[in-house]
């Protein structure tokens, strides 16, 4: 009888654990979720780009907005929804559609991007640092560096 208690213990502990998905516990060293502002370099333009995103974190899944713009704010701006996915310190992201345009820029469009950010806690402030392309439409790439500010 013990034999078969301890059989069906052990098989349902791997029951359990062979089917069980897993699910990432949000904790401060892994919480995406919240404001980033910073700058976007292109490697076809000299300056920058300023960059945010806002994002909504549930679990690995993380989805929002990211918004670009001219420093000079005048000269064009625009917002993008996105979607992504953490895994370990791995930010990537893809830009799905532009929400909303304006300025100089809308005559020629802005590049639909997507990206891989590492995640870094730097004395107690969130980092994400990383590169973009944009093969499709700009044939661009660059540099994402932000700081997340909530």
């Amino acid at each position: 009888m013990q034999k078969i208690l301890l059989a069906c213990a052990i098989g349902l502990i791997l029951l359990c654990s062979c089917s069980k998905e897993e699910n990432l516990i949000i904790t401060e060293s892994n919480n995406l979720e919240g404001v980033w502002t910073g700058t976007l370099s292109a490697n076809n333009w000299i300056g920058h780009f300023d960059f945010r995103l806002d994002l909504d974190q549930d679990g690995k899944g993380i989805e929002g907005t990211s918004t670009i713009s001219f420093p000079d704010k005048s000269r064009g701006e625009a917002t993008m929804i996105l979607k992504g996915n953490l895994v370990g310190s791995s930010f990537s992201f893809e830009e799905l559609s532009i929400l909303k345009h304006s300025g100089e820029q809308e005559s020629f469009g802005w590049c639909i991007k997507s990206g891989l950010l590492t995640f870094d806690d730097i004395s107690g402030i969130g980092t994400l640092v990383g590169s973009w392309t944009d093969p499709s439409q700009c044939r661009n790439t660059g540099e994402i560096n932000l700081s997340k500010i909530n």
